[in-house]
């Protein structure tokens, strides 16, 4: 009789063993499968994004790479991600300067004529009166179509000129800077 109870006891604590070490199981591949889906949903938010921004390191480093006018000073400098120009589903790339010139215009433009940065023609906007002209601030990005946007202390009677080079209508991907 001791016998039987001591073989249904052992009998029980296996059963148990057994069930806990199902459990286990069950609960580990349960906590796979939800880290897989969570690096399968979140994976391509973060590659995008790491896609977007190696692609304005590239053109921010070609851009302090070129040349600019003798007799040119820069005041500030920006360099920009997302959707800057139209609306919807497309990235776009900005890097210039706002920069002072002493003499004529011609010479800035002819100095800028034919040079890229990652294939971008470098364009050039001249500031009048504190302002731009009407068709150049739509050539700027969101975010940079007054002097204020640039946030920089402006010299007094300062002739100034915005150079920059843009790659617009990138594909977004699932970077949310884009949308």
């Amino acid at each position: 009789m001791a016998e039987q109870r001591e073989r249904q006891t052992h009998s029980s604590a296996e059963e148990t063993g057994a069930a806990a070490s199902s459990t286990r199981r069950v609960l580990l591949a349960l906590g796979f499968a939800v880290i897989f889906c969570s690096f399968v949903l979140v994976s391509p938010l973060i590659v995008d994004r790491i896609r977007h921004d190696l692609k304005l390191a590239g053109m921010a480093l070609a851009w302090r790479r070129i040349s600019h006018p003798p007799g040119t000073t820069p005041i500030a400098d920006e360099r920009r991600v997302g959707l800057l120009w139209g609306n919807g589903n497309h990235c776009d790339y900005f890097v210039g300067e706002l920069r002072t010139y002493k003499g004529g215009r011609e010479a800035i433009l002819q100095h800028y004529d034919g040079k890229t940065v990652d294939g971008g023609y470098v364009r050039v906007v001249f500031v009048e009166d504190g302002e731009f002209g009407e068709m150049d601030r739509w050539a700027m990005p969101y975010g940079l179509r007054t002097l204020s946007d640039w946030g920089s202390t402006l010299p007094d009677d300062a002739s100034l000129y915005i150079a920059f080079a843009s790659d617009i209508l990138d594909d977004p991907g699932f970077d949310f800077r884009c949308h």
